[in-house]
């Protein structure tokens, strides 16, 4: 099982690419993981044909054997299996212990829906054994809510199967009125009782477990914005068509730049230690369906704002389509969580353990400021910085603070 975060314990299969005893070749597909930030494709790191594949939906802890891949002529051990279901013990991060491990959606806890009728063979690879093509996250959302993605045509390349697919059709078969009593959700009362989806029971454990072993303490300032909406206009005016650098990408270049300046607040906290991060890799809190993922621009210190444009939009297409991979979840060491585009003021952001801070950016929005004694008009952006108090002290926050702020408000600064 691959570790894709610094901070993960575990993963879950989702569905195997290929079966017991196929051939396959290095950089093939080799099956679906789902951790507690995202689902993604997991390819083969060796040419061979695979055997004792672990079966799906089953935590494994990071470092297992979840299967073995024999190169040509090599014997295969009958002693050489992967471990079974109920013989798996995770060694999680005591930090982010709890009474409870993580559960499993059964077929008997979740709404049933069948699939259309008639399949999608254009959805089926084209290798031996057959499997459907089909992201992640469909595969997901198709697990919790027990759907055969057989039944299911895709829209994607080669008619790949989507997340916009599988929504699709339960919205179709929720709304139907011929739902037998089998298909109707759980109710109590008045109230329909949803079932968490494993990404959902993950975000929660994470996020409790950060408010109840870090130490949090909030530090919020207003940045007059006009400066960076007009530095963004003008340079958007000199970019090439179709493409444009949003106000995030300026925050993410500004926050890169004010870690380097107060590297401090680029930490971790362990028992024996701080671990204080050599680079800015910034990871974007950004919104799916069930849940939050938080791809990573790593080195952001050191890219211009049209590399962080372009990384940025890759990551968010990335993330919506259910197709992250390890290395674009992986090494996170600050959070940004932008509300501005749903018009909130102001907000403060859970940290997201192990890192040590986490930035959230409210809208930019028109406000009456005192200037003198004069009462102006001005564009206001008020941010909070979250902070990991055995890492990051008072003192050593409001230095970031002050750093940051200085860029946004002189746009030019970070440019150059």
């Amino acid at each position: 099982m691959p570790k894709v975060d610094m901070d993960m314990s575990h993963g879950r299969i989702l569905a195997w690419r290929v079966k017991e005893g196929q051939t396959v070749e290095e950089g093939e597909p080799l099956f679906d993981i789902e951790t507690d930030k995202a689902a993604m494709e997991v390819e083969s790191p060796a040419s061979g044909t695979v055997r004792d594949l672990v079966e799906e939906n089953v935590d494994v802890a990071i470092g297992q054997a979840v299967a073995f891949i024999y190169a040509d002529g090599e014997s295969i051990p009958a002693l050489a299996k992967a471990p079974a279901p109920g013989t798996i013990e995770a060694q999680p991060d005591p930090s982010l212990a709890t009474d409870q491990p993580l559960g499993s959606i059964t077929e008997t806890d979740v709404i049933r829906r069948s699939g259309r009728p008639g399949g999608n063979s254009a959805a089926v690879d084209d290798s031996p054994h057959g499997k459907l093509r089909a992201s992640p996250i469909a595969r997901r959302i198709a697990r919790d809510n027990v759907i055969d993605l057989a039944g299911i045509s895709g829209s994607g390349p080669r008619g790949r199967i989507l997340r916009e697919d599988v929504e699709a059709l339960i919205a179709t078969t929720t709304a139907s009125p011929a739902a037998s009593p089998d298909e109707a959700p759980t109710q109590r009362g008045d109230g329909q009782l949803v079932p968490n989806s494993h990404m959902r029971k993950a975000i929660a454990k994470r996020l409790q477990v950060s408010k109840q072993n870090a130490p949090h303490f909030y530090l919020t300032v207003d940045c007059h914005a006009d400066d960076l909406l007009a530095s963004r206009l003008r340079i958007n005016q000199t970019m090439p068509e179709g493409k444009e650098v949003s106000v995030n990408d300026l925050i993410v270049m500004a926050a890169a730049k004010a870690l380097r300046a107060v590297p401090e607040v680029n930490a971790s906290w362990h028992d024996e230690y701080i671990e204080l991060f050599p680079n800015a890799n910034i990871a974007i809190a950004v919104a799916i369906e069930g849940g939050l993922v938080t791809p990573v621009i790593h080195h952001a210190e050191s890219l211009s704002l049209s590399e962080i444009s372009d990384r940025s939009a890759a990551l968010a297409l990335s993330a919506q389509a259910g197709e992250l991979g390890q290395d674009d979840l992986a090494g996170g060491t600050f959070t940004i969580s932008n509300l501005g585009m749903y018009g909130m003021q102001k907000f403060a952001a859970v940290i997201n353990p192990p890192q040590g801070a986490i930035l959230a950016v409210g809208a930019c929005e028109k406000r009456p400021i005192v200037n003198g004694d004069n009462l102006d008009i001005a564009t206001m952006m008020t941010i909070t910085l979250s902070c990991d108090h055995r890492v990051v002290d008072g003192a050593v926050g409001a230095r970031w603070l002050q750093a940051f702020k200085g860029l946004v408000e002189n746009p030019m600064a970070m440019l150059l």
